[in-house]
Protein backbone atom coordinates (compact mmCIF):
# COMPACT_ATOMS: atom_id res chain seq x y z
CA UNK A 1 0.00 0.00 0.00
CA UNK A 2 1.45 3.38 -1.01
CA UNK A 3 2.13 5.97 1.68
CA UNK A 4 -0.55 8.45 0.49
CA UNK A 5 -3.33 5.85 0.70
CA UNK A 6 -2.01 4.63 4.03
CA UNK A 7 -1.90 8.13 5.55
CA UNK A 8 -5.34 9.13 4.26
CA UNK A 9 -6.99 5.99 5.66
CA UNK A 10 -5.43 6.61 9.08
CA UNK A 11 -6.60 10.24 9.00
CA UNK A 12 -10.12 9.12 8.07
CA UNK A 13 -10.04 6.65 10.96
CA UNK A 14 -9.52 9.47 13.43
CA UNK A 15 -12.35 11.48 11.88
CA UNK A 16 -14.58 8.40 11.92
CA UNK A 17 -14.11 8.01 15.66
CA UNK A 18 -14.90 11.71 16.03
CA UNK A 19 -18.29 11.58 14.29
CA UNK A 20 -19.30 8.43 16.20
CA UNK A 21 -18.36 10.22 19.42
CA UNK A 22 -20.47 13.22 18.36
CA UNK A 23 -23.44 10.96 17.52
CA UNK A 24 -23.22 9.15 20.84
CA UNK A 25 -22.96 12.39 22.83
CA UNK A 26 -25.88 14.09 21.05
CA UNK A 27 -29.20 14.04 22.89
CA UNK A 28 -31.10 13.70 19.58
CA UNK A 29 -32.73 10.42 18.54
CA UNK A 30 -29.80 8.52 17.04
CA UNK A 31 -31.60 7.01 14.05
CA UNK A 32 -33.23 10.33 13.15
CA UNK A 33 -29.86 12.08 13.52
CA UNK A 34 -28.14 9.68 11.10
CA UNK A 35 -31.09 9.80 8.68
CA UNK A 36 -31.08 13.60 8.47
CA UNK A 37 -27.29 13.61 8.22
CA UNK A 38 -27.47 11.25 5.21
CA UNK A 39 -30.27 13.32 3.67
CA UNK A 40 -28.26 16.53 4.05
CA UNK A 41 -25.26 14.93 2.34
CA UNK A 42 -27.35 13.45 -0.46
CA UNK A 43 -29.24 16.66 -1.21
CA UNK A 44 -25.97 18.63 -1.22
CA UNK A 45 -23.85 16.28 -3.32
CA UNK A 46 -26.35 14.98 -5.90
CA UNK A 47 -26.75 18.44 -7.55
CA UNK A 48 -22.93 18.68 -7.58
CA UNK A 49 -22.83 15.36 -9.45
CA UNK A 50 -25.28 16.65 -12.06
CA UNK A 51 -23.34 19.90 -12.44
CA UNK A 52 -19.92 18.27 -12.80
CA UNK A 53 -20.70 15.06 -14.72
CA UNK A 54 -23.89 16.16 -16.45
CA UNK A 55 -27.52 15.03 -15.96
CA UNK A 56 -26.75 11.62 -17.54
CA UNK A 57 -24.68 10.74 -14.45
CA UNK A 58 -27.89 10.68 -12.41
CA UNK A 59 -28.61 7.33 -14.03
CA UNK A 60 -26.06 5.81 -11.66
CA UNK A 61 -28.60 6.41 -8.89
CA UNK A 62 -30.27 3.21 -10.10
CA UNK A 63 -27.06 1.16 -10.09
CA UNK A 64 -27.73 -2.13 -8.26
CA UNK A 65 -24.65 -1.46 -6.13
CA UNK A 66 -25.93 1.97 -5.10
CA UNK A 67 -29.39 0.63 -4.27
CA UNK A 68 -27.95 -2.32 -2.35
CA UNK A 69 -25.50 -0.24 -0.31
CA UNK A 70 -28.19 2.37 0.35
CA UNK A 71 -30.46 -0.30 1.83
CA UNK A 72 -27.61 -1.80 3.87
CA UNK A 73 -26.51 1.61 5.14
CA UNK A 74 -30.09 2.28 6.22
CA UNK A 75 -30.05 -0.98 8.18
CA UNK A 76 -26.63 0.01 9.57
CA UNK A 77 -28.05 3.35 10.75
CA UNK A 78 -30.98 1.62 12.46
CA UNK A 79 -28.72 -0.90 14.17
CA UNK A 80 -26.08 1.68 15.14
CA UNK A 81 -28.67 4.12 16.50
CA UNK A 82 -30.33 1.47 18.64
CA UNK A 83 -26.95 0.11 19.77
CA UNK A 84 -25.83 3.54 20.98
CA UNK A 85 -29.12 4.03 22.81
CA UNK A 86 -28.86 0.71 24.67
CA UNK A 87 -25.14 -0.03 24.90
CA UNK A 88 -21.86 1.61 25.86
CA UNK A 89 -19.83 3.33 23.13
CA UNK A 90 -16.61 1.78 24.49
CA UNK A 91 -18.06 -1.72 23.94
CA UNK A 92 -20.39 -1.39 20.95
CA UNK A 93 -17.86 0.48 18.80
CA UNK A 94 -14.91 -1.96 19.17
CA UNK A 95 -17.10 -5.06 18.76
CA UNK A 96 -18.76 -3.66 15.64
CA UNK A 97 -15.48 -2.56 14.04
CA UNK A 98 -13.63 -5.76 15.04
CA UNK A 99 -16.38 -7.90 13.55
CA UNK A 100 -16.17 -5.83 10.38
CA UNK A 101 -12.43 -6.50 10.03
CA UNK A 102 -12.73 -10.25 10.61
CA UNK A 103 -15.84 -10.74 8.48
CA UNK A 104 -14.54 -8.77 5.51
CA UNK A 105 -11.23 -10.66 5.43
CA UNK A 106 -12.84 -14.07 5.93
CA UNK A 107 -15.47 -13.62 3.23
CA UNK A 108 -13.08 -11.93 0.82
CA UNK A 109 -10.60 -14.80 0.97
CA UNK A 110 -13.28 -17.52 1.09
CA UNK A 111 -15.12 -16.17 -1.95
CA UNK A 112 -11.84 -15.85 -3.82
CA UNK A 113 -11.85 -12.18 -4.81
CA UNK A 114 -9.06 -11.22 -2.41
CA UNK A 115 -5.73 -12.77 -1.49
CA UNK A 116 -3.60 -11.82 1.50
CA UNK A 117 0.08 -12.42 2.12
CA UNK A 118 1.09 -14.21 5.33
CA UNK A 119 2.11 -10.88 6.87
CA UNK A 120 -1.09 -9.26 5.63
CA UNK A 121 -3.26 -12.00 7.14
CA UNK A 122 -1.39 -11.73 10.47
CA UNK A 123 -1.84 -7.95 10.43
CA UNK A 124 -5.60 -8.22 9.89
CA UNK A 125 -5.89 -10.77 12.73
CA UNK A 126 -3.76 -8.52 14.96
CA UNK A 127 -5.98 -5.49 14.33
CA UNK A 128 -9.14 -7.55 14.82
CA UNK A 129 -7.92 -9.08 18.09
CA UNK A 130 -6.69 -5.74 19.39
CA UNK A 131 -9.96 -4.01 18.57
CA UNK A 132 -11.96 -6.65 20.42
CA UNK A 133 -9.61 -6.50 23.41
CA UNK A 134 -10.09 -2.75 23.67
CA UNK A 135 -13.83 -3.35 23.98
CA UNK A 136 -13.55 -5.95 26.76
CA UNK A 137 -15.11 -4.94 30.04
CA UNK A 138 -17.40 -6.23 32.72
CA UNK A 139 -21.20 -6.01 32.42
CA UNK A 140 -20.98 -5.84 28.62
CA UNK A 141 -23.79 -8.31 27.80
CA UNK A 142 -26.27 -5.62 26.73
CA UNK A 143 -23.75 -4.26 24.22
CA UNK A 144 -22.45 -7.47 22.59
CA UNK A 145 -25.40 -8.46 20.40
CA UNK A 146 -26.03 -4.90 19.11
CA UNK A 147 -22.31 -4.59 18.36
CA UNK A 148 -22.25 -7.88 16.44
CA UNK A 149 -25.30 -6.88 14.38
CA UNK A 150 -23.70 -3.56 13.46
CA UNK A 151 -20.54 -5.48 12.55
CA UNK A 152 -22.51 -7.77 10.21
CA UNK A 153 -23.92 -4.74 8.40
CA UNK A 154 -20.38 -3.32 8.07
CA UNK A 155 -19.20 -6.53 6.39
CA UNK A 156 -22.18 -6.43 4.02
CA UNK A 157 -21.77 -2.87 2.81
CA UNK A 158 -17.97 -3.18 2.62
CA UNK A 159 -18.18 -6.11 0.20
CA UNK A 160 -20.82 -4.36 -1.93
CA UNK A 161 -18.83 -1.11 -1.96
CA UNK A 162 -15.58 -2.82 -2.93
CA UNK A 163 -17.20 -3.70 -6.26
CA UNK A 164 -19.49 -0.67 -6.53
CA UNK A 165 -16.68 1.88 -6.16
CA UNK A 166 -14.96 0.31 -9.18
CA UNK A 167 -18.08 0.75 -11.33
CA UNK A 168 -19.42 4.14 -10.21
CA UNK A 169 -17.06 7.09 -9.51
CA UNK A 170 -16.57 7.33 -5.71
CA UNK A 171 -18.00 10.86 -5.38
CA UNK A 172 -21.16 9.87 -7.27
CA UNK A 173 -21.38 6.64 -5.32
CA UNK A 174 -21.18 8.50 -2.01
CA UNK A 175 -23.82 11.06 -3.00
CA UNK A 176 -26.33 8.50 -4.27
CA UNK A 177 -25.67 6.06 -1.42
CA UNK A 178 -26.53 8.68 1.20
CA UNK A 179 -29.66 9.79 -0.62
CA UNK A 180 -30.94 6.21 -1.04
CA UNK A 181 -30.22 5.36 2.61
CA UNK A 182 -32.10 8.46 3.76
CA UNK A 183 -35.09 7.57 1.56
CA UNK A 184 -35.25 4.14 3.20
CA UNK A 185 -35.04 5.66 6.69
CA UNK A 186 -37.39 8.63 6.30
CA UNK A 187 -40.67 6.66 6.63
CA UNK A 188 -39.43 5.10 9.87
CA UNK A 189 -38.27 8.43 11.31
CA UNK A 190 -41.43 10.22 10.15
CA UNK A 191 -43.64 7.62 11.79
CA UNK A 192 -41.89 8.33 15.10
CA UNK A 193 -42.32 12.11 14.54
CA UNK A 194 -38.65 12.69 15.26
CA UNK A 195 -37.76 14.91 12.28
CA UNK A 196 -38.79 18.21 13.90
CA UNK A 197 -37.06 17.62 17.24
CA UNK A 198 -33.89 16.39 15.50
CA UNK A 199 -33.62 19.40 13.17
CA UNK A 200 -33.03 21.49 16.29
CA UNK A 201 -29.75 19.56 16.64
CA UNK A 202 -28.64 20.81 13.22
CA UNK A 203 -25.00 21.22 14.26
CA UNK A 204 -24.81 17.52 15.13
CA UNK A 205 -26.60 16.65 11.87
CA UNK A 206 -24.08 18.63 9.83
CA UNK A 207 -21.08 17.28 11.76
CA UNK A 208 -22.15 13.63 11.56
CA UNK A 209 -23.25 13.92 7.92
CA UNK A 210 -20.31 15.65 6.31
CA UNK A 211 -17.52 14.23 8.49
CA UNK A 212 -18.80 10.69 7.91
CA UNK A 213 -19.15 11.43 4.17
CA UNK A 214 -15.61 12.75 3.95
CA UNK A 215 -14.16 9.76 5.76
CA UNK A 216 -16.05 7.28 3.60
CA UNK A 217 -15.08 9.02 0.37
CA UNK A 218 -11.47 8.25 1.32
CA UNK A 219 -12.39 4.60 1.87
CA UNK A 220 -14.19 4.31 -1.49
CA UNK A 221 -11.13 5.79 -3.18
CA UNK A 222 -8.87 3.36 -1.30
CA UNK A 223 -11.00 0.39 -2.40
CA UNK A 224 -9.88 1.15 -5.95
CA UNK A 225 -6.22 0.90 -4.97
CA UNK A 226 -5.88 -1.78 -2.27
CA UNK A 227 -7.49 -5.01 -1.01
CA UNK A 228 -10.63 -4.31 1.03
CA UNK A 229 -9.27 -6.38 3.94
CA UNK A 230 -6.27 -4.07 4.32
CA UNK A 231 -8.37 -0.93 3.91
CA UNK A 232 -10.91 -2.05 6.52
CA UNK A 233 -8.19 -3.17 8.94
CA UNK A 234 -6.54 0.26 8.76
CA UNK A 235 -9.86 2.06 9.01
CA UNK A 236 -10.77 0.22 12.18
CA UNK A 237 -7.79 1.78 13.92
CA UNK A 238 -10.47 4.39 14.62
CA UNK A 239 -11.02 2.30 17.75
CA UNK A 240 -7.66 3.58 19.05
CA UNK A 241 -8.92 7.15 18.66
CA UNK A 242 -12.28 6.25 20.24
CA UNK A 243 -10.49 4.61 23.15
CA UNK A 244 -8.32 7.71 23.62
CA UNK A 245 -11.44 9.90 23.64
CA UNK A 246 -12.93 7.61 26.27
CA UNK A 247 -9.85 7.80 28.50
CA UNK A 248 -8.96 11.48 28.13
CA UNK A 249 -12.38 13.09 27.56
CA UNK A 250 -14.82 10.77 29.33
CA UNK A 251 -12.24 9.76 31.96
CA UNK A 252 -12.82 6.03 31.44
CA UNK A 253 -10.23 3.73 33.11
CA UNK A 254 -7.15 2.70 31.13
CA UNK A 255 -7.32 -1.08 31.60
CA UNK A 256 -4.76 -3.76 30.74
CA UNK A 257 -6.98 -5.04 27.93
CA UNK A 258 -7.04 -1.55 26.39
CA UNK A 259 -3.26 -1.29 26.57
CA UNK A 260 -2.70 -4.77 25.10
CA UNK A 261 -5.36 -4.17 22.46
CA UNK A 262 -3.73 -0.88 21.47
CA UNK A 263 -0.36 -2.63 21.09
CA UNK A 264 -1.91 -5.31 18.83
CA UNK A 265 -3.70 -2.72 16.69
CA UNK A 266 -0.49 -0.70 16.33
CA UNK A 267 1.43 -3.83 15.32
CA UNK A 268 -1.26 -4.60 12.77
CA UNK A 269 -1.04 -1.06 11.35
CA UNK A 270 2.69 -1.49 10.79
CA UNK A 271 2.14 -4.94 9.29
CA UNK A 272 -0.41 -3.69 6.76
CA UNK A 273 2.04 -1.03 5.57
CA UNK A 274 4.76 -3.66 5.11
CA UNK A 275 2.51 -6.35 3.54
Amino acid sequence: MDIATYALILASAGAHAGWNFAAKKSTADKVALICLAQLAVGLTLVPAVAAFWGPSALGNLLSPYVLATGAIHAAYALLLGRAYERGALSVVYPIARGTGVAGTAALGVTLGFESLSALGAWSVVSVCGGVLLIGLRQNMKSSVVPGLLVGASIVSYTLVDKFGANRVPPFQYLAFMNLVAAVFLLPIVSRKRMIGPTIRHWKSVVTVGFVSAGTYLVILWAFQRSPASYVVALRETSVLFASALGVFVLHEPLTRSKILGSVLVTAGIVGVKLA
